[in-house]
């Protein structure tokens, strides 16, 4: 008999070696979940009945609860010795997904134990990855949750921030153009100012040119004053001399030449005269240059 089995276990018609192929050519989406089957049956491997047959159905309109695709349906239906009515099905514990259904063929008690363990195992590891799955995805969807508030916080400091630089930029160009303006006027107020004091700078240097030269003739004018003085006292005493005498013509060429003289002595009087309205005039001029002031801007 264990030399059947053994011989059983290799041979390519046994329960493990049919469903493992099955399952090989359905791989696609939902190759994890097979691969699992095929483990949990190959870890629990024994040698079934003779004559026993496994059919797996190949369905795949099945769709886990929580939205993922079920893997090909895993019904299993033993044909056992002595049992081969396929009218006579009775249901049987299910596998481990909530739309798989289960039925065997009344056989043999060892085919049904050996089909009980790998059932408990997959239903087992299914509730287990189950629970993690929907634990994380619930953390996923909080993180989510938490991630998108910041997202829309960021945002809102993103357009703030933006509002307030957009604002300082146009202030900034605002104040850029009114200093701008303010150099701009700076700068004509100072050559206007600069052309100002050049202009009373060169007044000024002919003001004082004109004073010197005006004293200078003052003093010219000042010297021949003595020197008509002088010449008129002299006519005075010779008229003086020449009355004494009686001599009438003396008396008429002197009268002649004092008349001469005081004309030009007039004349030169009047000229100095008009020296010392110059000369008062510059004196005005120049007492008035300390009270230039600068033009307010």
């Amino acid at each position: 008999k264990l030399s059947e089995q053994q011989t059983e276990v290799s041979n390519p018609f046994s329960f493990a070696s049919f469903v493992g192929q099955k399952l090989t050519e359905s791989k696609g989406e939902d190759d994890i979940f097979d691969e699992m089957l095929v483990a949990a049956l190959r870890s629990s491997a024994r040698p079934t009945s003779r004559n026993s047959l496994i059919v797996v159905d190949d369905s795949d309109d099945l769709v886990l609860s929580d939205g993922m695709k079920r893997p090909k349906s895993l019904d299993v239906i033993t044909h056992s010795k002595g049992h081969v009515d396929s009218r006579r099905l009775s249901f049987q514990t299910k596998l481990p997904f909530d739309d798989v259904k289960g039925y065997v063929i009344d056989g043999d008690s060892e085919d049904e134990d050996f089909l009980e363990a790998p059932r408990k195992v997959l239903a087992s590891e299914h509730e287990a990855k189950g629970d993690v799955l929907i634990n994380t995805a619930s953390k996923y969807k909080d993180r989510l949750r938490e991630l998108e508030d910041e997202n829309e916080k960021l945002k809102e400091q993103i357009s703030e921030v933006t509002r307030v630089n957009d604002l300082n930029l146009t202030r900034l160009q605002c104040l850029e153009q009114q200093l701008q303006e303010q150099e701009k006027k700076e700068r004509e107020e100072t050559a206007a100012l600069e052309k100002m004091v050049q202009g009373v700078e060169k007044n000024l240097q002919r003001a004082m040119e004109r004073a010197t030269s005006a004293e200078a003739l003052s003093t010219s004018l000042k010297q021949e004053l003595k020197v008509l003085q002088a010449s008129y006292k002299q006519l005075e005493h010779e008229r003086d001399m020449l009355k004494e005498n009686s001599v009438s013509t003396t008396a008429t060429d002197v009268a002649t030449k004092l008349w001469l003289a005081a004309d030009s002595a007039e004349a030169q009087l009047k000229s100095l005269m008009e020296g010392v309205g110059h000369l008062r005039l510059y004196s005005d001029v120049l007492s008035s240059i300390s009270r230039v002031q600068e033009e307010p801007s």
